[in-house]
């Protein structure tokens, strides 16, 4: 009967001693749980603020190179209106200096 006892005894205080390992594994479990889902709740922000950046870049680009178009195509523009004001004036140059000589030879 003492031998059964004993035994009993050393059972249930195996029992306990797996039991309390059981209960410290499954906190450290629960603890580990909760940093992953911390971790990825912070991955998933990180990554929905990277996505808005990349869309804001993007649409940033795109207006630049419309505004970079825009630009080109003023300039080309301005140029054309430039050459063409320069040959207007040739033009009035020789016009003036044939009117003068027309002048000249009129009041000799």
């Amino acid at each position: 009967m003492v031998a059964y006892t004993t035994e009993s005894v050393a059972y249930t205080t195996e029992s306990v001693a797996y039991t309390t390992e059981s209960g410290a594994y499954t906190t450290g479990l629960v603890a580990c749980t909760t940093e992953s889902v911390a971790y990825t709740t912070e991955s998933v922000a990180c990554t929905t603020e990277s996505v808005a950046y990349t869309t804001e870049s993007v649409a940033c680009t795109t207006e630049s190179v419309a505004y970079t178009t825009e630009s080109v195509a003023c300039t080309t523009e301005s140029v054309a209106c430039t050459t063409e004001s320069v040959a207007y004036t040739v033009e009035s140059v020789a016009y003036t200096t044939e009117s003068v000589a027309y002048t000249v030879e009129l009041v000799a």
